[in-house]
């Protein structure tokens, strides 16, 4: 069973009620998701420090850190950045990695 790339998302209506629904990526987000894969792939390999940026509990962090386990059947992926600190993260929360953006080399 292939999973469906979303989001989950909590809001409160008016009547400070918590509503939970989800975001799901549109179709173009397939491309996306296998460029990512293939750089995070390379960035693994290597085993060097890349800079990443990736949604953290609704905040978006910038790392300098290594990809240091993959695991493509579970979309997901443990960091050690700078400090020695491991970050275990959705592919899918990972925004941006090395530097290209949007598809663009700097």
């Amino acid at each position: 069973m292939e999973r469906i790339p979303h989001w989950d998302y909590v809001w409160e209506n008016d009547e400070n009620k918590k509503m939970m629904g989800m975001i799901i990526f549109p179709n173009s987000q397939g491309k996306h998701m296998h460029i990512m894969k293939k750089m995070l792939k390379e960035a693994h390999r290597s085993k060097k420090t890349v800079p990443i940026t990736i949604l953290q509990d609704n905040t978006i962090v910038e790392l300098q850190a290594v990809v240091w386990e993959v695991d493509f059947m579970e979309s997901a992926i443990t960091l050690k950045d700078l400090y020695g600190n491991f970050h275990d993260v959705r592919m899918y929360n990972v925004i941006n990695i090395g530097s290209k953006r949007r598809g663009k080399e700097e």
